[in-house]
């Protein structure tokens, strides 16, 4: 149990047995978030020697219109050129004298991210929260294929094109509410 980081919500006897007098707690309910649990207990029961064990979790729901901020490097002004010369100006001796690997790995990640912070510093983009589970690569394929059958029928107004643009907005949609219908489930 402890292996696992699981914990034990229901603290009380779980059976309590008439004819012996004795009271155990044999029925478990175990979780690995206890933070998600809003309430559990025990219910006795007059029909069993088992008592009933209840748990509710907490209801939990999508923030829709919300941001996240993604923190990364923003490497439009990328040159391979300055970035060897970077590299090379760097003084790695503080990497190949260390005794252990992980003191190693930990010099040699810092040194390469001073190099990069100082090609281009880190930015924050804010992006929507319902973005990110949502749009996958079948649903970002759909939509730049709707576009682009958009923009045919604009220029051509061909019927089968409309047809074919009509089929795409299905397949897009359907996409989208198996994808949220997935992550829904995963809540």
């Amino acid at each position: 149990m402890n292996m696992f980081h699981f914990k034990q919500l229901i603290c009380g006897p779980t059976r309590i047995s008439s004819t012996l007098c004795t009271c155990t707690a044999i029925d478990l309910i175990l979780a690995s978030d206890c933070n998600k649990i809003c309430q559990s207990g025990v219910i006795h029961t007059s029909f069993s020697d088992h008592n009933l064990l209840y748990c509710t979790r907490k209801a939990t729901k999508l923030s829709f219109g919300s941001h996240n901020n993604v923190t990364l490097w923003y490497l439009k002004n990328y040159s391979k050129a300055n970035f060897q010369a970077s590299l090379l100006s760097v003084d790695w001796n503080p990497v190949l004298l260390c005794d252990s690997v992980n003191e190693a790995w930990e010099r040699f990640k810092h040194l390469f991210v001073s190099v990069i912070d100082n090609i281009e510093p880190v930015k924050q983009l804010r992006i929507k929260q319902r973005t990110e589970p949502l749009m996958d690569s079948d649903i970002l394929q759909a939509i730049k294929e709707r576009y682009s059958s958009f923009d045919k029928y604009r220029f051509n107004k061909l019927k089968n094109i409309l047809i074919v643009l009509k089929f795409l907005e299905i397949k897009l949609r359907i996409l989208y509410i198996i994808a949220r219908k997935i992550i829904l489930q995963t809540l």
